[in-house]
């Protein structure tokens, strides 16, 4: 054997962290995932507020010019201010409702990567006997499986809600 080809029965094994180090390291993944769900989530309602918002003012500039156009001929440019505003009451849904599928994507993605993290922690805790040596609970939901299922409801379902409550406000032209 030369000093450059390793030898197997040599090589140093990676032994040197404790069971709570382990399950701090797979606790800090978990954190790190779920507060980047957190900010997700965070920034689609402020985007959603903002849209609706907008779109409530819309709305309502819309019915002013109406309004003042009365029964009478609205002049050119109440007429073009007001197809511009129904261009604008059209698309307003549809970006909301592209946003809150794009946030759903970086929801489930999210998911996979917690769950994919979820199998490394069984594997490495059953191959070490984490869970047998040392009362260390799962890093997800403190080993609550009913936690973890309901802690994910809110990330999957708010996206939903405004995608539905842009379904509901689309024109019907």
């Amino acid at each position: 054997m030369t000093a450059e080809e390793p030898n197997d029965k040599e090589a140093p094994k990676l032994d040197f962290l404790s069971h709570l180090d382990y399950f701090k390291i797979y606790r800090d993944y978990r954190m790190s995932e779920q507060n980047l769900l957190n900010h997700r989530l965070t920034w689609n309602v402020a985007i959603q507020a903002f849209l609706f918002g907008g779109y409530g003012l819309t709305l309502q500039k819309l019915a002013e010019i109406q309004s003042k156009a009365g029964d009478g001929q609205p002049s050119p440019g109440a007429q073009e201010a007001s197809s511009r505003l129904h261009e604008i009451l059209t698309l307003t849904p549809w970006l909301g409702i592209f946003l809150s599928c794009c946030i759903s994507l970086a929801v489930f993605g999210a998911w996979c990567a917690l769950h994919e993290l979820d199998i490394q922690w069984r594997i490495l805790s059953d191959k070490d006997g984490l869970r047998k040596t040392a009362y260390i609970p799962d890093p997800k939901g403190g080993g609550s499986g009913l936690s973890v299922v309901l802690g994910f409801a809110p990330p999957f379902l708010v996206p939903l809600t405004f995608i539905v409550a842009w379904l509901l406000v689309i024109p019907k032209n």
